[in-house]
């Protein structure tokens, strides 16, 4: 009777993550197989060399408070990516990614991001912002990156 209940529980969204965490060979002791242990995930760290965009069904994970990404390929990140409610630490160590998300923006929770120095720039400007405002640490910022001038800054000549 329970492994019914159990099939019941099953999401659509939980099975296309299998099948994408499958596909990649992501071990179950690192993302679960059982809807109970997945939906209590609060560490995710994924390491594939293949793996070049994480599925949008990643975003019900709600209770994530740290992903980490190492993947050499990777190059996007889902725009759903900012539901993760509670993610504190974002960790991402591929070259080649092209954009980051806006919606990273909306993570209230996140206190710390981990990118390789040259994609910096590519972080949207309102996490920037975060970082100018101490609500957010970016590691490894060199300090030039954060310096726009502004018209203000000069008098009237």
């Amino acid at each position: 009777m329970s492994e019914i209940k159990s099939n019941t529980d099953v999401q659509p969204w939980m099975t296309e993550l299998w099948a994408w965490a499958d596909k990649f060979k992501i071990p179950e002791e690192v993302l679960p197989r059982d809807h109970a242990n997945l939906l209590v995930l609060t560490d995710l760290s994924i390491d594939c060399s293949q793996l070049t965009k994480l599925p949008e069904s990643i975003s019900h994970l709600y209770n994530l408070t740290n992903l980490t990404l190492n993947g050499e390929v990777l190059e996007k990140l889902p725009g759903s990516l900012g539901l993760l409610s509670q993610l504190e630490n974002l960790t991402v160590n591929s070259h080649k990614i092209q954009q980051f998300p806006d919606s990273i923006a909306n993570l209230e929770n996140l206190r710390l991001i981990d990118v390789p120095n040259q994609l910096i720039s590519r972080l949207p400007i309102t996490i920037i912002e975060k970082y100018r405002n101490n609500e957010l640490w970016i590691k490894n910022i060199a300090f030039t990156k954060l310096y726009a001038p502004q018209m203000s800054e000069y008098d009237l000549s």
